[in-house]
Parts: structure tokens; C-alpha cells; sequence
């Protein structure tokens, strides 16, 4: 696993938030500095009974379409490494980007395969500078030379700086690469705040506390006694991240999630192919 120092570390920071949580530690990343809490969450969110389960098998099913033996996929905030460890054995390269070492650790242990893989690199960091400057120290040479697919899945842009937390995979996906953001919908944002948040108050606090703000309307939760909040998105404002002038911005639903697909134009990849 690579560690960066403060000049590199330029990745971004993934499932943590300042704030009390339902244990009363003072931040979130308190109660997944150990492998407890990274395991529930795998166990909820990937579970046969998760809301999320029909999202991640299209997730999958999709994305192997998308990579081959001359693409590479990198995923930052990856967690548990769910979507690697089903594709790196037809990737050119994968790279596993996660601010929290518990995640990591744990991932290596779940899929021991994708650990020992020469091709596979985990990294650690926790910065929002240019992901491809920090990776330039850490990735060989030939890596350069792929078609990238950088993503960010389950909701994680909204725990980010979107907007630019969306340039900075841009620039490393490259003219011939593509970035896709996994989001949850705001069209299924009740159903997220019954089924979800609701049933599993160890991730976010209890949502009947009476200081809790539910807005269905605009797909927003806090949770005032943790200090947790979420955000479920649009098409509309996934698309104004972007500036479509410059990029082909695509859109796609699927069960309670919602992809963002971006590209450069055509012509300009074709330009930089020359």
C-alpha cells in the first residue's frame, strides 16, 4: 500500500465527515479505525437484502464491458474494493484509493487474490490535489499509456468537493479516458431514508431524533445529534458539475442510483491521439 507524504498526498477524502457519532466519538473516522465497522457497512451495503444490491449487480455487469486488457480502472474512495476485485483480472492496472487504512487492510483480507495481484495498488491518501500528480510517483510507466476509467461510487461525491473532486478524476482519466460517478437518486431518497438510514442508525444516528431535518423535497438529511449529512442527486445538477462544452455528459438510472458519464468530446480525443 502506498502512503503519501503532505507534498503528494493529493487524493480525496472518502467516507469521513467531522462530527459526534452514534458512539460519541468526536469524528466519524473514529469508529472505522478498526475493521468492525468497515465490515458492517460492506455486509449492509452489498447485502441480498440491501436496497443497493440491484445497483451494484448492474454496477458490475456494466462496468466489465467497459474494461479490457489495455484499459486500466481506478476507483477513489473504494472501500472494500468491491468492484476491483471483480475486475482486475481483465484490467490492464487497478488502483484502490481510500483515505481510511481500515478499509484497505480489510480489503486485502476479503480478496486475497486482488491483494497479491502485481498489477493491483492500493493507495492511502487524504488530500484534494491533482490525483494524477500523486500517482505519477507511485504508477509504472505503461499505465500512462492505457485508457483510464476513473470512478467514485456510492454516493461518495456528495461526502467531497464535487465539482472538483470531478476535474481531478478528469485529469486523470486523460483525452482518452472516462469518469463515472455512482450516485444515489433523489428520486428514490425516501425510500434511502426508510430502508437505509432508517434501519441502520450505527452509520448516521437515529433519524427520529426530534432535532433531525428530513427534506424529501430537495433529497437532503441532517442528523443534528451526529452531526451527519447526506445528499441524493439529480440528473440536473450532476450535469452542472460538468461543463458540457467541453465534455460529453451522460446520465443514467438504474434502480436507486443514478451514473454520471463523462468524456472529452470526440474531437478532441481524437486531437490528442495524433
Amino acid at each position: 500500500m502506498a502512503t503519501f507524504s503532505q507534498e503528494q498526498s493529493s487524493l480525496l477524502p472518502t467516507s469521513t465527515k467531522s462530527g459526534k457519532t452514534p458512539n460519541g466519538s468526536e469524528k466519524v473516522l473514529d469508529v472505522w479505525v478498526d475493521k468492525k465497522m468497515p465490515l458492517l457497512w460492506r455486509d449492509v451495503v452489498y447485502g441480498n437484502d440491501s436496497i443497493f444490491k440491484e445497483l451494484f449487480e448492474y454496477q458490475k455487469r456494466w462496468l466489465k464491458t467497459l474494461i479490457d486488457d489495455k484499459t486500466s480502472f481506478v476507483e477513489v474512495g473504494c472501500g472494500t474494493c468491491e468492484m476491483g476485485a471483480t475486475l482486475f483480472q481483465q484490467a490492464r492496472y487497478t488502483v484502490h484509493i481510500d483515505i481510511n487504512p481500515s478499509f484497505l487492510d480489510l480489503a486485502k483480507e476479503l480478496h486475497p487474490d486482488l491483494a497479491e495481484c502485481p498489477t493491483n495498488y492500493f493507495v492511502q491518501g487524504e488530500s484534494s490535489e491533482s490525483i494524477k500528480t500523486a500517482l505519477e510517483g507511485v504508477m509504472p510507466q505503461e499505465f500512462w499509456s492505457t485508457k483510464r476509467v476513473v470512478c467514485m461510487f456510492m454516493n461518495t461525491l456528495g461526502l467531497v468537493d464535487s465539482a472538483g473532486s470531478l476535474q481531478r478524476m478528469l485529469e486523470l482519466a486523460g483525452p482518452t479516458g472516462t469518469v463515472i460517478a455512482g450516485c444515489w437518486h433523489s428520486e428514490s431518497f425516501e425510500l434511502g431514508v426508510r430502508e437505509f438510514y432508517g434501519r441502520n442508525p450505527i452509520f448516521c444516528g437515529d433519524i427520529n431524533d426530534p432535532s433531525t431535518i428530513i427534506d424529501v423535497p430537495n433529497a437532503n438529511m441532517i442528523i443534528r445529534s451526529t452531526d451527519y449529512e447526506t445528499h441524493w442527486f439529480s440528473a440536473e445538477e450532476l450535469r452542472a458539475f460538468v461543463d458540457e462544452k467541453v465534455y460529453d455528459v451522460k446520465t443514467q438510472v438504474v434502480s436507486v442510483g443514478i451514473f454520471l458519464i463523462i468524456s472529452a468530446k470526440k474531437d478532441a480525443a481524437n486531437t490528442a491521439e495524433c
